[in-house]
């Protein structure tokens, strides 16, 4: 019997000096084909799955390859004084190994190891000897004389080594999955029949720029003659060009002898690979001859070798070779080179003794008698110095060993050098040898999740060892053990840890002490790709990310990779779980299992979720659904819901939002303060005498000002107090690229265009500061969209990899980031709430040294007719909110155009031609132009060229500038449109027309309609589009009633716009428009159903139940609806459940009364009109209060105070329980005992904050925010005054208080003032006095009245 697996170490010193080696082999591609080894058994395996030894296998082949554990990098490190631990306090306490001279001077012999090859083999006969198939299928003659004769005599016996026989070709469909294949193995046709035959030889060597390194060679008999032969050998053929191997060479029996010129050549040319000539090179003169290549040969191999041990050892523990329950295993390790048997065996043992600690059954591992063998040529080796070997030639088959393991690096399948000792061939024997190709991919072993339990200790050893050898971190940080408790006790959590306190490294060791693989959802590319890296550069490559970003072609074969659970960690968007391939794909997985699903940056889910992602808030429901776990132990999937920074509301939220019912669920830090940043507030005012004046004018006013403030900060940062190391002399200097740990910072903006935007902001610095136009660039999801030249992804690369010093970016780029050096963030304007500007600025500093982090504010007045005057940063916020929250009554008539009647948008060119369906990987747009051509554009400027609409006529593009790709494919492209146009324009029309014609699509039946036909019991599918053409259809109105308006200024007057009147006043200027044409445009205007509406309102429904459940497609751009006919009262109790989510059981319960006077002639209706209306009253208004409270602290005169006990209150815990209390009874006991000082005022004023966000209607908070302000003479008493009256007026509201109450009230809280400060009475007194003016206008004319 014979496997593949694949597993290997590398040293971390090794990786290092690689990273900087010329090679002309790539090295990723090397070191990957090194981890693929075969094995030779004689036992039917039965896999049994035992968790703990599934754990295990996954973290050793976690990476190919990998890092071993301390203890092997330490042990060699050690033994050939090539690298000494230290701890890296740069990098949070992380575990290196500091390089010395020694392993510079062996760079060239260690890399020279990895060219695997045993010159011990090296004559003719020698290869005739040690010599024999891999496979069962044995070589005829003329194959074993060409691989042992006419192979090495031409060529070179090296060669001899690396010439695969009888490789399946099905292999190779499955290795080489990132090309399209079109053959399929079991459709029983011609075509697929090849796929169960085999390869005579196969070389597929490392990559290698500039060379072909893949080729089968064919030894064809006479049967190659018949011509059935012929078309199966051409099938054959053509395969392997497809998936980009050489063309075959096929030699006929009579060409052994002697091959032909132009076949040698062939061979020559191929062989000439640079991994061919190393292999030569150290063939002809042997590592291991020497004291230096033998110790390179231990130091590069040895890791691999243990690895291989590791891996085997566990596969003969997991078929039942070796058993638990035997008091002792006896192991014969054969070592034909490197040791290794005695450190993988040591290696192992300190692991698995680890996970059982862990597992806490008090399982533990025989004890192991070990038996080594060596050969001569390796008898010195120093890794087996205090080892005690036994020469090769001495093993006695007659001891009955429980496992045999015969174990070789540098010879492959085949060989076996020296033959001369007689070993069983019995199921104790286990042959492990180098493969010649990775013929197979890594599989994630799943089997049944491990419910964990460990001391409750800061640092439980048994972790800290995972931690240690698997992350190189010294020591756990505060708050990530607690929830490692949870997780690896299969409890869902949702943790709050600052930024750059670890939060990934949780849900990392989490997922890979668990036999499962892990679904991550991110909320961004730029973090998914982020998160895929840094796993990575640990070592770690069973991971990967499905997002829009990869070609459709690679996101299926990365879909059904997962499928097989070729990955421990998959990276998507809540959106992915939405989509129904995805759905469908997560439904064929079979013997692959989640053990979790991650939700990072979960704040995302109710920042995001009410606002604009509406696909947050179905998240926990769709991966419940659909994310398939170990059918004999979970139930549902342990959610694990990560954030760096979020209210207690936001948390809730989240914990609501994802299901996650345990009270206990939520952790968090016992503060929040990051003392290495410094937060400073840079004022931007008095712009203009008199805030009266053009808009336009005053935020152009106001971005110069700030843009001049830029330069001031930027040019005055070299010279801030760093530290005595770090000393800078100019900008240039502070940003240089030459230092070990370059400086590098961040500046956001609000959005991508205009005066502050991304862009222009880049360019004003580019053209202030020459020195740093070459390491500025932009990031903006956007910018990707409207440009194709612009590549995200390498610009994240580039700026993490410190070839940039500054960025440019929106909060796009604020999340999870992890680069350590960033030493400055710039907020161009004022953020939307405290938690989004602790998260962004929380980007800098992660190296835990001093960071500064700066918030230009404009504080002049913008005043607007009929508004209240406010600044030009929070009028961007409330632009922001409004455009996710556009009103009660816009939400409505969305929705009621859902329920009566479904409108769609025109079908464009694109649409119509239908290029989701064409078989093309590169992006094309169409665009009609003058109704005389169809240009077919790429990424901005790229062309294919364009297509005459007369005639249909092709012309690929030539202007080199613009040129894609060929001339010739271009021409196939167009004409594959031409094709689809012909193919999808309905008959007997003209196509001319046609393609220029945008398609109307007649109004379908809407959602409510639908349900009423139903029949109970019976569901239909509905399909609404994301938006509908009501903007054209005003462009159409206008147009009919003579008003030359075209679309394109429809929309651009839409966009950003909130209310019919600005819509209008945008729309017609100071044209005169009769008021019924106004009239009309105004309610066009309400119906317009944008996508977001769109997912707002289907969300909407769902929640009540009028949709039962829905998938997106973005291709089509259709949202699919699953309907179904219910009772009323189905409706009514899913409405109830969801407030009951949010608000009092009491007011649960008022829903099921307060439904009857609730707007709607049906249940579904109305039950939509309270949902709407309590989303506005609950959800709309704390986003609105976060806002303000941003505003408050920026107006404060401590900022840094005021964020940090936002945060890190004291009081927070004993308020909360108050969150929906109304009662007020409870303040003054509290004032008397606790406000005594400023700063239990200030730790007030923050815990009030903090929870007036989550309830802003709460009277006892605005009250003591009231005194807190009072007490504080850094406060406008202004402020105070009005949360005083608020509080006041709700409490009037909610119990009934009359005005005579006020006094008693208002008496209450003066004489709590003036207990803190007799000076402060003053500031009610006009309260008294506004209270008694009242009372007397109100009593005076009922005195006049009665007498």
């Amino acid at each position: 019997m014979k496997a593949q697996f694949l597993s290997g170490y590398i040293l971390s010193t090794v990786r290092n000096i690689l990273s900087t080696y010329n090679s002309n082999v790539d090295l990723d591609s090397l070191l990957s084909h090194l981890t693929a080894f075969d094995i030779e058994y004689n036992f039917n395996s039965g896999h049994i799955a035992d968790p703990i030894f599934t754990v295990c296998e996954n973290i050793i082949s976690r990476g190919l390859p990998t890092l071993p554990s301390i203890f092997i990098e330490e042990s060699i490190s050690s033994t050939f004084e090539i690298a000494e631990q230290v701890s890296d306090e740069n990098r949070l306490s992380s575990i290196v190994f500091k390089p010395t001279k020694k392993i510079q001077s062996l760079r060239k012999q260690i890399y020279k190891s990895f060219f695997l090859v045993d010159s011990r083999i090296s004559k003719l006969d020698s290869i005739n000897q040690f010599y024999e198939s891999p496979t069962s299928h044995q070589l005829n003659e003329n194959e074993l004389f060409f691989i042992t004769n006419t192979l090495p005599r031409n060529f070179g016996t090296a060669f001899s080594q690396l010439a695969e026989t009888q490789r399946e070709i099905s292999t190779i469909s499955n290795h080489r999955t990132k090309r399209k294949i079109s053959y399929d193995a079991s459709n029983g046709s011609s075509e697929g029949v090849f796929f169960a035959q085999r390869l005579d030889f196969s070389f597929e060597l490392p990559s290698a720029s500039g060379y072909s390194s893949s080729l089968a060679i064919e030894i064809d008999g006479p049967q190659h003659r018949e011509p059935a032969q012929q078309r199966l050998d051409h099938l054959r053929d053509e395969f392997l060009k497809e998936v980009g191997w050489n063309p075959t060479l096929r030699l006929k029996t009579n060409e052994l002898e002697a091959l032909p010129i132009e076949k040698e050549q062939v061979l020559t040319r191929f062989l000439s690979h640079p991994y061919c000539t190393q292999v030569a090179d150290n063939h002809e003169a042997p590592l291991w001859e020497n004291q230096e290549g033998l110790e390179a040969l231990q130091i590069a191999l040895t890791p691999l070798g243990i690895a291989r041990i590791q891996r085997s050892f566990l596969f003969l523990i997991q078929n039942g070779i070796l058993k638990l329950t035997d008091d002792k295993w006896t192991i014969a390790v054969i070592e034909r080179d490197v040791p290794c048997a005695h450190l993988a065996l040591a290696d192992l043992k300190h692991m698995l003794e680890q996970l059982f600690i862990l597992e806490n059954c008090k399982r533990k591992l025989p004890s192991i008698q070990l038996t080594v063998f060596h050969t001569k040529e390796f008898e010195s080796c120093k890794l087996n110095a205090e080892v005690n070997t036994i020469p090769i030639e001495a093993f006695n088959p007659s001891i009955g060993y429980d496992a045999i393991l015969d174990v070789s690096i540098l010879q492959r399948s085949g060989f076996s050098f020296p033959q001369n000792i007689a070993i069983p061939n019995n199921e104790r024997l286990l042959r492990i040898r180098s493969a010649y190709s990775p013929r197979t991919k890594r599989k994630v072993n799943s089997a049944k999740p491990i419910k964990y339990s460990f001391p409750k200790e800061d640092q439980p050893e048994p972790l800290v060892f995972f931690l240690q050898n698997i992350f190189r971190k010294k020591k756990f940080l505060e708050g990530q053990v607690n929830i490692l408790r949870r997780t690896l006790a299969l409890d869902s959590v949702i943790a709050l840890l600052p930024t750059g306190a670890g939060k990934s490294l949780t849900y990392q060791l989490s997922a890979l002490l668990q036999p499962g693989i892990t679904l991550v959802v991110d909320p961004i590319k730029a973090l998914m790709r982020d998160q895929d890296q840094n796993l990575r550069n640990t070592c770690i490559d069973s991971t990967t990310f499905i997002n829009s970003s990869i070609s459709a072609e690679e996101r299926n074969v990365r879909s059904q990779d997962m499928v097989e659970g070729r990955y421990q960690f998959v990276f998507v968007s809540p959106e992915r779980l939405q989509i129904q391939e995805f759905r469908d794909y997560l439904g064929k997985m079979s013997d692959t299992y989640f053990a979790y699903c991650v939700i990072d940056e979960a704040h995302c889910v109710s920042e995001w979720g009410h606002d604009f992602r509406t696909a947050y808030l179905r998240l926990g429901e769709n991966v419940r659904k659909y994310c398939r776990v170990h059918p004999k132990s979970l139930k549902e999937i342990p959610l694990i819901g990560l954030t760096g920074t979020a209210s207690y509301d936001v948390l809730s939220d989240v914990q609501r939002e994802l299901f996650v019912k345990d009270n206990f669920a939520i952790v968090s830090p016992s503060k929040y303060e990051r003392e290495e940043l410094i937060f400073k507030i840079e004022n931007i005012s008095n712009i203009f005498q008199s805030g009266r004046t053009n808009e336009k004018q005053f935020r152009e006013a106001v971005a110069k000002a700030k843009k001049q403030k830029l330069k001031e900060i930027i040019t005055d940062l070299p010279y801030h107090d760093w530290s005595d190391e770090l000393q800078y002399t100019s900008v240039g200097d502070f940003f240089s690229r030459e230092t070990s740990s370059p400086n590098s910072g961040i500046i956001f903006c609000p959005h991508v265009n205009w005066v502050f935007g991304v862009t222009d902001v880049a360019s004003n610095i580019k053209s202030t500061f020459p020195e740093l136009s070459t390491l500025t660039d932009t990031y903006a999801g956007s910018l990707a969209d409207s440009d194709g030249t612009v590549n995200l992804e390498q610009t994240q690369e580039n700026f993490k990899e410190d070839k940039l010093g500054l960025l440019v970016a929106t909060k796009a780029f604020g999340m999870g980031i992890d680069k350590p050096n960033i030493r400055f963030t710039i907020h161009l304007s004022m953020p939307q709430s405290i938690e989004s500007f602790y998260q962004e600025a929380g980007r800098a500093g992660r190296d835990r040294h001093k960071a500064y982090c700066y918030i230009l504010h404009s504080t002049d007045l913008l005043y607007r007719n009929g508004s209240q005057p406010l600044t030009v940063d929070k009028d961007l916020m409330l632009t922001f909110f409004h455009n996710s929250f556009p009103g009660q009554a816009k939400e409505e008539l969305v929705i009621w155009d859902l329920l009566d009647e479904i409108t769609y948008s025109s079908l464009s060119i694109n649409e119509k031609v239908k290029l989701e369906d064409l078989d093309i990987e590169v992006p094309i747009n169409l665009k009609v132009w003058n109704n005389l051509r169809v240009y077919v554009n790429g990424n901005y400027p790229g062309s294919y060229g364009y297509i005459n609409i007369q005639g249909c006529q092709i012309f690929p593009e030539t202007s080199p500038n613009k040129m894609i790709v060929s001339q010739t494919e271009s021409q196939n492209i167009l004409q594959l449109i031409v094709d689809q146009i012909y193919a999808n324009c309905p008959p007997g029309n003209d196509i001319s027309k046609w393609i220029v014609e945008e398609e109307k699509i007649p109004p379908q039946p809407g959602l409510e309609k639908i349900i009423r036909s139903l029949e109970k019991g019976v569901s239909a599918v509905v399909i609404v589009p994301f938006s509908n053409d009501m903007l054209s259809d005003i462009a159409q109105y206008l147009h009919s009633n003579d008003i030359r308006i075209e679309e394109s200024e429809v929309k651009k007057s839409y966009r950003y716009c909130f209310s019919s009147e600005e819509f209008l006043g945008r729309l017609f200027g100071a044209r005169r428009v009769a008021p019924q044409i106004r009239e009309t445009v105004t309610k066009m205007f309400l119906k317009v159903r944008g996508e977001q509406d769109t997912f707002r309102a289907i969300y909407r429904l769902t929640i009540i139940g009028a949709v039962d459940d829905y998938v997106v497609d973005y291709k089509t751009k259709t949202i699919t609806t699953y309907v179904s006919k219910k009772e009323d009262q189905e409706y009514l109790d899913n409405l109830a459940n969801f407030i009951g989510r949010y608000d009092s059981p009491e007011n649960k319960e008022k829903v099921y009364s307060n439904i009857v006077n609730t707007k709607g002639d049906t249940m579904i209706r109305k039950c939509c009109s309270y949902l709407t209306d309590f989303v506005y009253r609950k959800i709309a208004a704390k986003r609105q209060e976060a806002i303000n409270v941003m505003e408050f602290a920026l107006n404060s005169t401590n900022f840094n105070e005021y964020v940090n006990t936002y945060f890190d209150s004291r009081y927070t815990p004993h308020f909360r329980p108050h969150l929906y209390n109304n009662s007020i009874d409870w303040i003054w006991e509290f004032l008397r005992e606790n406000a005594t000082d400023q700063d239990s005022i200030s730790n007030i004023r923050g815990a009030c904050d903090r929870l007036l966000v989550e309830n802003p209607s709460n009277p006892s908070f605005l009250l003591l925010r009231s005194y807190s302000k009072f007490t504080n003479p850094n406060y406008d008493k202004n402020e105070a005054l009005d949360d005083f009256h608020k509080s006041w007026l709700l409490l009037k509201t909610i119990s009934n208080r009359s005005d005579a109450d006020f006094l008693s009230f208002l008496t209450k809280f003066y004489k709590q003032i003036i207990v803190y400060d007799k000076e402060l009475g003053v500031y009610l007194n006009k309260a008294f006095l506004n209270y008694h003016l009242a009372w007397l206008t109100s009593f005076i004319p009922k005195f006049l009245e009665e007498n």
